[in-house]
């Protein structure tokens, strides 16, 4: 009786250390059916359907002074950033050698430095422009926090939203509600495991930039064979 009992309970205990049969392959289509709706397009226009990324390195220059905690916090982020796409921040001295200009300050500074910005500014704490070449490249972008509206957390959590999607993963989605992407109202200030995946995805190597969504969907299902996928992702 005891051995039954052992063994019955090795039975139990590994069938619960390993995901059922199909675990992993239903896992990748939630996975790419997500990546596919926050990579393709743009926040406010979504006619370009197409993966864009950056190639070079961005050198960012900060306009206004933020509190050190938010500082601090945008280090945090950029750390981060650098270890999932293997891209290089540096900050940059001068204003004309930036490629990606940070505006911690109100709407009205940021309209000045980014016209376009003006018929969003209203509803929005937060934003990112971008500018990209034929090629899906990325050269160029403009972020800004509105710290008189925003505070704490808010603030933190604009932050790393606003950067990560200038990065590439430009639409919001009501999908996930721990995720950097969500669409509604949320102040997180980390990464949903979701979130990890989908920049690792961008900034594979195998993700052709400028790929259409046949493309990406194809490369994304390659790319995720030889990953770990965690059981709780969409937490």
């Amino acid at each position: 009786m005891k051995t039954f009992l052992f063994r019955f309970c090795l039975v139990l205990l590994l069938a619960g250390a390993f995901p059922p049969p199909g675990f992993a392959q239903a896992n990748a289509k939630k996975i790419i059916n997500y990546f596919i709706e926050v990579a393709l397009g743009s926040e406010f226009n979504n006619s370009h359907q197409r993966i864009k990324k950056w190639r070079k390195d961005i050198h960012y220059y900060v306009i206004g002074k933020p509190h050190p905690e938010y500082e601090a916090e945008l280090r945090r982020v950029i750390d981060e950033l650098h270890v999932l796409t293997g891209l290089t921040f540096t900050e940059a001295k001068r204003k004309r050698d930036a490629n990606l200009l940070i505006v911690f300050g109100s709407a009205d500074t940021y309209v000045k430095i980014e016209p376009q910005a003006k018929k969003y500014t209203d509803k929005n704490w937060g934003l990112f422009f971008t500018r990209w070449n034929g090629l899906g490249e990325i050269y160029y972008a403009t972020m800004y926090v509105d710290v008189f509206r925003a505070k704490g957390n808010q603030v933190k959590h604009l932050i790393r939203e606003e950067l990560t999607q200038l990065l590439g993963l430009m639409r919001d989605s009501y999908r996930y509600k721990k995720s950097i992407f969500y669409q509604g109202w949320t102040t997180y200030t980390d990464y949903a495991p979701i979130d990890k995946i989908l920049i690792r995805l961008l900034y594979h190597p195998d993700m052709p930039m400028n790929a259409d969504e046949a493309t990406a969907r194809k490369a994304a299902a390659h790319i995720l064979e030889e990953m770990d996928l965690e059981e709780n992702l969409f937490e």
